[in-house]
C-alpha cells in the first residue's frame, strides 16, 4: 500500500510540474559566417542594396523605397512600378547539387501576386536553379530546386498553411544534398520536407529578389534581412536567426556590433564668499580755530577732511560644486559560446551538463522510478525529456502522455494485485 501512495504521489508532482508554466528553452546556435555568402540587411533608403558581408551588391529597379522595417529599415515593393532588386549571375550565387539554406524577412502586404523572396529561376531560357516565394495560386509559401532545364521540386509549406497579410514570417528553404532532401520553415516551427534526389542545377540566370522570371509576379510587400547560405544551417541555427520573431542584424552573426561608452560631463560652479567686511574709520586732520573780537562775537573755521582706508584681509573661497551628465546606451554583444561540429549527432551534450533548469527536471522526474526500482520508466523519462528540451518541443507534449500510461499501468497492476487475492480468499 505506501508503495501506491508513493507512486500516486509521484503522478501528482509531475502533474504539478506539467501544468507549471515552466517552457523549455533550445540551446540556439549562431550560424556564424562560416560559408555565409551574403546579407542582404535592406538598411538603404533607396538605390543599391549592399550585401554587408561581400560584394553581392542588389540594383534596384524602377526604384523601389524603403520604410521601417523589422530590423532597422526594409525595402518596400509596392508591385505596380515593377519594382524589384538584381544581381548578374556570378559563381557565388550559383548552386548546383550542393549544400545550401536562403532564409529572409516578408511583410505580405496583400496576395494579389506572387511574392517572390528570392529568385535564380527563368524557366523561359531553361536556366533556373531555386526560387523561395509566396505563391498566390496555392495560397502557400514554397521553396524548389531545380535539377535539369524547366524540371524542378517544389515543397509547400502546408504545415503553416494560408499566411497573414500585414505580419512578418520568417522563411527559410534549404537543399541537403547528401540526405537528397530540401524543406521550408516558416518561423522557426512550421517545418514541411520533399525528397529530391535529381541533384541541382548550375544555370545562368540572374539573382533577383520580388521578381520570377523574366518580366513576371512583381509582388506587394516588405522585406528585411535575407540571408544565403552554403551549407545547411541546423534548427538551432535557423532558431537563432529567427530570434523569438525579432531577427538579427549582420553585426550580431559576425559579432561585431559597436559597444558604447559611459561618457561623464562635468560643469564647475565658481562661487566667491568674502569672509570679512570693509572698515571706514574718520580722523579730523584740523582743530576748530577761534577768533575773540570785542563784540564778543565767536566766528569758526573747520574743514573737515575725511580719510577712508580699506585693507582686504580674506582670501577669495573658490566652492566647485561639480554638474554630472552620464549618458550611457548599453549594447548587447551575442558572443557564440557553441561552435557548429558537422556530425550524426548535434553537439549539445556539453550545454546539457550546464543547464540547471535541465538537470532539476531530470532529477525529479526520474528519481522516484529509480527509488521504487522502476527501471524502464526511469530510462524513457530520461529519454523523453532530454529529446524535449533539446528541441525546444512543447514539455506537455511528452509529459502528460508519459504520465497517463503510466499511471494506466499502474491501475492495472494494483487491480490485478486485488483480483489475486479475492482469489485465494474464495479459494
Amino acid at each position: 500500500m505506501q508503495k501506491i501512495f508513493l507512486s500516486l504521489l509521484a503522478v501528482i508532482l509531475f502533474t504539478t510540474l506539467s501544468f507549471s508554466g515552466v517552457s523549455a528553452s533550445p540551446l540556439y546556435t549562431n550560424p556564424s559566417t562560416t560559408n555565409l555568402v551574403a546579407w542582404w540587411s535592406m538598411n538603404e533608403t533607396s538605390g543599391t542594396r549592399n550585401d554587408s558581408y561581400s560584394t553581392n551588391h542588389l540594383t534596384a529597379v524602377n526604384s523601389p523605397s524603403y520604410t521601417s522595417g523589422l530590423v532597422s529599415n526594409a525595402v518596400n515593393f509596392n508591385g505596380v512600378s515593377s519594382e524589384y532588386l538584381s544581381s548578374n549571375d556570378n559563381a557565388s550565387l550559383s548552386v548546383g547539387d550542393i549544400d545550401f539554406t536562403i532564409c529572409g524577412w516578408i511583410y505580405l502586404l496583400n496576395k494579389t501576386y506572387h511574392s517572390t523572396i528570392v529568385s535564380k529561376s527563368n524557366t523561359a531560357s531553361s536556366q533556373g536553379e531555386y526560387y523561395l516565394r509566396y505563391n498566390q495560386t496555392s495560397d502557400r509559401f514554397d521553396f524548389a530546386v531545380f535539377h535539369s532545364g524547366t524540371g524542378s521540386t517544389v515543397v509547400s509549406a502546408n504545415n503553416l498553411g494560408s499566411p497573414n497579410t500585414f505580419q512578418y514570417y520568417f522563411v527559410c528553404g534549404y537543399h541537403d544534398s547528401v540526405s537528397n532532401v530540401i524543406g521550408i520553415e516558416v518561423n522557426n516551427t512550421y517545418l514541411d520536407t520533399a525528397s529530391h534526389t535529381l541533384g541541382g542545377r548550375d544555370g545562368t540566370s540572374s539573382f533577383q529578389v520580388n521578381r520570377f522570371n523574366s518580366g513576371t509576379a512583381y509582388g506587394v510587400n516588405l522585406q528585411d534581412e535575407i540571408v544565403f547560405y552554403k551549407k545547411v544551417l541546423s534548427s538551432l541555427e535557423r532558431g537563432w536567426l529567427y530570434n523569438g520573431g525579432a531577427g538579427r542584424a549582420y553585426c550580431e552573426v559576425a559579432v561585431i556590433c559597436p559597444t558604447s561608452t559611459p561618457t561623464f560631463t562635468f560643469t564647475p560652479s565658481l562661487t566667491f564668499t568674502p569672509s570679512n567686511t570693509p572698515v571706514f574709520s574718520f580722523t579730523p586732520s584740523e582743530t576748530p580755530v577761534f577768533t575773540a573780537t570785542n563784540t564778543a562775537v565767536f566766528t569758526s573755521t573747520y574743514t573737515p577732511v575725511f580719510t577712508s582706508t580699506f585693507t582686504p584681509t580674506d582670501t577669495p573661497t573658490i566652492t566647485f560644486t561639480p554638474t554630472s551628465t552620464f549618458t550611457f546606451t548599453p549594447t548587447v554583444t551575442y558572443t557564440p559560446s557553441i561552435t557548429p561540429t558537422p556530425s550524426i549527432f548535434p553537439d549539445f551534450i556539453g550545454d546539457l551538463v550546464r543547464d540547471d533548469f535541465y538537470f532539476q527536471v531530470l532529477f525529479l522526474g526520474a528519481f522516484p522510478f529509480l527509488l521504487f526500482q522502476e527501471w524502464v520508466y526511469a530510462l524513457i523519462w530520461s529519454l523523453g525529456w532530454t529529446f524535449v528540451y533539446k528541441n525546444g518541443i512543447d514539455p506537455n507534449v511528452f509529459i502528460l502522455p508519459f504520465l497517463g500510461i503510466f499511471t494506466l499501468h499502474k491501475s492495472f497492476s494494483v487491480l490485478s494485485l486485488f483480483q489475486t487475492k479475492g482469489h485465494k480468499r474464495n479459494g
